[in-house]
């Protein structure tokens, strides 16, 4: 028998096929897990037809504001997000997540003190806001 005992030489090309299935053993383990989120929709849309400092306030488990531009100007919403007509230090979760329909391109959605959760100052937190358009034309 000639070299029964010794290892046979491996191509190069066998190697490779190896050494990228090897690789694909470790790369497919189960990796940490990634968070979601996910943000109640507010039952009703806040429709604005002139500047406004506020909308309602959501509801306990809302925290996706429905926001429809209206005026067929240009409007502007700001809300203040240490105001108990925004955001609640009750149950209701302050808005994180607007949904705008808009009518106008020189439309605005501000928000001032955004640092400001359920009334009280976060300061050393980061807060995230989202805005998504849903509208077909006039971006906000």
């Amino acid at each position: 028998m000639v070299g029964a005992g010794r290892p046979h030489p491996v191509s190069a090309a066998a190697a490779t096929v190896r050494f990228l299935l090897l690789a694909g053993v470790f790369c497919s383990c189960p990796r940490s897990v990634v968070a979601q989120r996910a943000f109640k929709i507010s039952s009703s849309k806040c429709t604005l037809t002139a500047d406004a400092s506020n909308c309602q306030i959501a509801t306990a488990g809302d925290a996706a504001l429905q926001v429809e531009f209206a005026a067929g100007l240009e409007t502007t919403l700001t809300l203040d997000m240490s105001a108990s007509s925004t955001c609640a230090t009750t149950s209701a979760n302050c808005p994180q997540f607007f949904i705008v329909t808009s009518d106008h391109n020189a439309n605005e959605l501000k928000i001032s003190k955004c640092s400001y959760y359920k009334q009280a100052a976060y300061h050393t937190h980061l807060l995230t806001y989202t805005f998504m358009n849903v509208g077909h034309q006039f971006p906000f």
